[in-house]
């Protein structure tokens, strides 16, 4: 009598091992989405979260804080300059006493004693979608923020005069506001660069402005649709995110400085952007479509990168004169 013996055959087995591909090539977008969201509601957080300390700080100064305390004007993107984010007068309110005490006073943010300070990452500081595989500088010599003030409605450098909540040597207050503090920006996401300076910087680093539109800087270029083709920034030294790419120090630095003004440029040309002296750029981030904003009355927005530049322009304006209604924006 022959024994009969149970189990698959080769062609069954195949056939489970396709529908097991399947099944997970259908679930992983799912996955994907399911992540990033919880990325977005974890960096709307963060950025609710410094919007609580900017209005805790209000509450106790009567203005908000000055976006950069410098002798400086324009404020350029200096490494040896002492230009002083507001980021700075809120550190008590983020929970970083011992931060503070190591930067406060006269100290210059290039002091020996203020490098290991500069160093120290703020957790709310960071967008959770900007891993550190978007990010080229896996050790940079400072630490980086995700979120900056509004400083201007114009491509202009950060200077006496701009039209912003956070501004050089000022401190702005609600009667300076007469466009209304709910259709105000106080600050935004933006796309960390492996040249800027810091959360402590008062420069690029800590503030930009509404002329540029949203995701088009160049280490904002994140849309889709609206980034140029991949081979017009590897011909230019930038990667497939339009995030410069880093390369090594040169012994140099006027040579290395060159490079990379030069770099800037084409890359500006590129993207049909006019080139303006030490204009700090525009806001970006990493989630599809828009970025987060911050308005001065605590509220976060999330906008689109599709917005009418005209509304964008007049939402970094804390004085123009036009009332922007929430559902235009």
């Amino acid at each position: 009598m022959r024994r009969r013996y149970s189990g698959f055959t080769l062609i069954e087995f195949l056939v489970v091992i396709a529908i097991m591909a399947i099944l997970i090539a259908l679930m992983l977008p799912a996955v994907f989405s399911a992540r990033e969201a919880a990325r977005r509601t974890a960096c709307n957080d963060r950025l609710r979260t410094l919007g609580f300390a900017l209005n805790r700080y209000y509450e106790a100064q009567g203005a908000f804080p000055a976006g950069v305390v410098s002798h400086s004007d324009p404020v350029p993107s200096d490494v040896d300059g002492d230009h002083r984010s507001w980021i700075l007068a809120l550190l008590p309110e983020l929970d970083q006493p011992l931060l503070e005490e190591k930067l406060r006073g006269n100290r210059p943010l290039n002091a020996e004693l203020s490098q290991a300070a500069r160093r120290h990452r703020i957790v709310s500081l960071l967008c959770p979608s900007d891993t550190e595989s978007n990010f080229n500088s896996l050790a940079p010599e400072v630490a980086l923020s995700n979120y900056a003030g509004c400083h201007d409605h114009r491509a202009a450098p950060i200077s006496a005069g701009n039209t912003g909540l956070l501004t050089l040597n000022q401190q702005i207050s609600e009667k300076d506001i007469p466009d209304g503090v709910c259709c105000t920006f106080l600050g935004g996401e933006i796309r960390r660069s492996p040249t800027d300076l810091g959360w402590a910087s008062g420069t690029r680093s800590t503030l930009r402005n509404t002329g540029t539109p949203i995701n088009r800087t160049l280490d904002g270029v994140r849309s889709q649709q609206e980034a140029r083709p991949l081979e017009d920034f590897k011909q230019n030294g930038f990667n497939q995110e339009g995030v410069e790419e880093v390369t090594p120090a040169s012994p140099d630095p006027a040579v290395e400085e060159q490079k990379t003004a030069t770099e800037v440029q084409s890359v500006l040309e590129a993207l049909q952007l006019p080139k303006i002296p030490n204009d700090p750029g525009g806001f970006g981030s990493y989630h599809a479509g828009g970025c987060f904003f911050l308005l001065a009355d605590g509220r976060i927005r999330f906008v689109s990168q599709s917005i009418d530049h005209a509304v964008y322009q007049q939402l970094g304006n804390r004085a123009d004169g036009t009332f922007v209604k929430p559902g235009n924006f």
